[in-house]
């Protein structure tokens, strides 16, 4: 559960940390990718109770999917309009990069759900090892960005009248 959250949190981290601007949409999608990732723990202890039962494993499988599709949805949510939430916009390849790895876990749950399905346990088990680190791969060999773009530093005191300004 911690390394899953902690996945999720650096995911999470590393997106947010080049918007600009925060909006509405926004805050609604952080919200829903927020909401699953509560539910892991709970979903992981009843793995652990019952580690080579079906139904926890779908049960963990379907907490992983829905945390991924609502890691997809705040992608595009900040990423619409070209990235105009965003610190120097959307450089080219930088919202399918982003939606990949959102993507992987969910894709890798997925395959582990349908091989639990064609009676293959064991598989279904360990299917996340094996999808996720094939996707990152693919993801950072062949759909990465040369260079992203970095967040400005921004001194408090700016940063805090900007605020103010806004409210």
């Amino acid at each position: 559960s911690d390394v899953c959250s902690s996945d999720f949190w650096f995911a999470h981290m590393n997106t947010m940390r080049r918007l600009a601007r925060f909006d509405w949409p926004t805050a609604a999608a952080n919200m829903m990718f927020l909401l699953p990732i509560c539910l892991l723990p709970f979903a992981t202890a009843w793995l652990g109770a019952d580690p080579g039962g079906a139904f926890t494993w779908q049960l963990y499988s379907w907490v992983m999917i829905a945390t991924s599709a609502a890691n997809i949805v705040t992608v595009l949510t900040i990423y619409r309009g070209g990235g105009r939430l965003v610190v120097g916009g959307a450089p080219r390849g930088e919202v399918a990069y982003r939606l990949l790895r959102a993507a992987s876990p969910g894709l890798a749950f997925a395959a582990g759900l349908a091989l639990l399905a064609a009676g293959r346990n064991l598989m279904a088990h360990f299917a996340a090892l094996v999808v996720i680190p094939l996707i990152i791969v693919v993801a950072e060999r062949f759909v990465k960005p040369k260079a992203v773009v970095k967040a400005p530093a921004v001194r408090s005191e700016e940063h805090t009248s900007e605020l103010q300004s806004r409210f």
